[in-house]
């Protein structure tokens, strides 16, 4: 299912290590959410925001298997997510030997 919305200029700030060209913004809507909210700038975050909504930010960022912890205060901040609630840290906590 295409969107008819148009889809965000992005810095490469965050796409270093791909190339723009070949993403897809609604197959890898999850990718470009968690790279924006870890490595973008603040216009690329928003931006996102916009295009994607803040549930469906809101639901990739409490799902992903990893995020830098910069990126889990920020979803914490703008979309009043509890730290508890994020997967990837929950599963680090299960992951400590102690």
């Amino acid at each position: 299912m295409k969107t008819s919305k148009k889809i965000p200029k992005l810095s490469k700030q965050a796409f270093w290590d791909i190339d723009m060209k070949t993403l897809d913004y609604e197959v890898h809507a999850n990718y470009i959410i968690e790279a924006v909210f870890q490595f973008g700038t603040f216009d690329d975050l928003l931006q996102v925001v916009k295009y994607y909504g803040i549930e469906k930010c809101k639901n990739a960022l409490i799902n992903a298997r990893f995020l830098r912890y910069n990126a889990m205060a920020i979803g914490s901040l703008l979309f009043d997510i509890p730290t508890k609630d994020y997967v990837c840290l929950t599963d680090r906590r299960s992951r400590i030997p102690f």
